[in-house]
């Protein structure tokens, strides 16, 4: 049984995975870092496999761009073993994809991209589905009051599928 963590400040970002998650759903393979920053998953349902992948990056950028090469690595790598595209990767990312859009208040007037999150997107051919269905919207996940004396409004959280 594993559990992606994170730090103590983590969100519970994850869950436990046992080997046989439902009736119809089989574990293949599962594997997460020793500081429980991300957990991956390989399940079969319905005669499908699936790579799953959680994630609760660090509060620091050198650490998530390292994160998000490895990630990129391990999802290519399973893809290929398992002879899968399809592949969900959600959680706390810590960043905010786009500084306009999903930071408030911004000192952005036009959409301002996060490049690692669209490096690691677009290597894996990634989507963000909430933000493809919500092309201009501006909701949040988190108001973060030690940021700011007002607080800031803040979408951290990501949910990306191939």
């Amino acid at each position: 049984m594993h559990l992606c963590q994170g730090t103590t400040f983590s969100h519970a970002n994850g869950s436990p995975v046992k080997n046989e998650i439902q009736n119809n759903t089989k574990l293949i393979n599962q594997k997460s870092d020793v500081d429980g920053h991300w957990l991956m998953i390989v399940i079969e349902l319905n005669d499908q496999k699936y790579i799953l992948v959680n994630v609760y990056r660090y509060n620091n950028r050198t650490k998530n761009k390292r994160i998000f090469n490895d990630l990129c690595t391990m999802i290519d790598g399973w893809k290929s073993l398992y002879s899968t595209d399809k592949a969900i990767v959600a959680g706390d990312f810590n960043e905010v994809p786009d500084e306009w859009l999903d930071r408030d208040p911004t000192k952005f007037t036009t959409s301002t991209v996060n490049p690692l999150i669209v490096e690691f997107s677009t290597s894996l051919d990634f989507i963000n589905i909430w933000r493809n269905n919500n092309p201009n919207r501006r909701q949040y996940t988190i108001l973060n009051v030690l940021l700011k004396p007002n607080g800031q409004l803040l979408s951290l959280e990501e949910f990306l599928i191939r």
